[in-house]
């Protein structure tokens, strides 16, 4: 890679690193939830950073420092997933008629096993954020992007030729082929996995074009739009299913310690009426945000937006080539 990928690549993993680690001390201290969401994305972006220029890093402690980037996203993952549902649920109770007793009794009950979860998955977030391992990796990730490029070039062997405006369009490329193949899994929302796979195609194109966004004179600013819609609206209806996933465990678990405890089952009417009214809810809900995504999904196929983004990606490598044979013929006629 040229000296321009490594000053480009630097500053790009720095500044996800340093969103990353800013947030630390909210998560452990659970000032605010958004603390979590924003140290995952921040995770998620500095793994598709390292994934983009791991060419620059050593062999050896790359894979280290990838793990341990990857151990945080895994760990944030699920209290992000319950933080989302317990302020859908506060804000569902609310929405109740007073009188709706039972159903508030049983959301309630709800609510109360999330925050146990939650505060079960909090004792595991701090024990790893705390443990010298991730500290560790952190800072010798740190500690090498502040060699300076030409320095790591000459030390790294194995590196190719390749330009930065190269490697943007091969990266984006190959996001935007996964979206495509992907295509047809639209028109099958009963196949829940295919919809699932093109959430984390559109977010890994969505995340690549925006590590290259700058190369392009704000050119990829409609594509990164759309990406990111598409990616959003698949992001609710996962939130639907994963409820809809979760409410039959948690009906049984419900079940069993009604009986447990009070020897019979009268107590838990009110839960399965909840859980009743909140998969209904549910259903309807993933479907309409379905028939959004499907109408928007179809709204950019037709428009060949995609086709128009890798013309785009096309222009941009020519007309870096162009000024590259421009500059070394000056120095050659020089």
């Amino acid at each position: 890679m040229e000296i321009s990928c490594r000053i480009f690549g630097t500053g790009i993993i720095f500044k996800h690193l340093s969103a990353l680690t800013a947030e630390t001390g909210g998560v452990i201290s659970e000032d605010d939830i958004e603390c979590v969401h924003r140290m995952r994305v921040a995770s998620r972006r500095l793994r598709r950073s390292l994934a983009a220029f791991k060419e620059l890093f050593p062999r050896q402690e790359f894979p280290v420092w990838r793990k341990a980037v990857k151990r945080i996203a895994g760990k944030l993952s699920r209290a992000r997933d319950i933080d989302v549902q317990t302020v859908f649920l506060d804000d569902f109770i609310r929405t109740l008629p007073p009188e709706n007793i039972i159903f508030r009794r049983g959301l309630r009950r709800i609510r109360l096993r999330l925050g146990q979860e939650r505060c079960n998955i909090q004792k595991k977030i701090i024990r790893l954020l705390e443990s010298e391992k991730i500290k560790s990796a952190i800072r010798a990730l740190e500690n090498e992007l502040q060699i300076p490029g030409n320095q790591i070039l000459m030390e790294r062997e194995n590196c190719t030729g390749v330009t930065l405006n190269e490697l943007a369009a091969r990266r984006i490329n190959i996001c935007m082929e996964n979206v495509l193949a992907l295509s047809a899994c639209a028109d099958h929302p009963e196949e829940f996995s295919g919809l699932h796979k093109m959430r984390i195609a559109f977010k890994n194109l969505r995340y690549e074009m925006e590590i290259f966004e700058s190369l392009f004179a704000k050119r990829l600013a409609d594509f990164i739009k759309m990406a990111k819609n598409l990616q959003s609206l698949l992001g609710k209806i996962q939130d639907a299913e994963v409820w809809l996933k979760n409410l039959p465990r948690i009906e049984k678990s419900e079940e069993e310690l009604t009986r447990l405890y009070c020897g019979n089952l009268r107590g838990f009417s009110s839960v399965k009426h909840s859980i009743n009214l909140l998969t209904d809810n549910r259903r309807r809900a993933e479907k309409l945000h379905y028939q959004e995504f499907l109408t928007l999904h179809r709204k950019i196929n037709r428009r060949h937006v995609w086709k128009n983004l890798q013309k785009i990606l096309l222009e941009n490598s020519r007309a870096a080539d162009q000024d590259y044979c421009q500059n070394n013929g000056e120095q050659n006629h020089a």
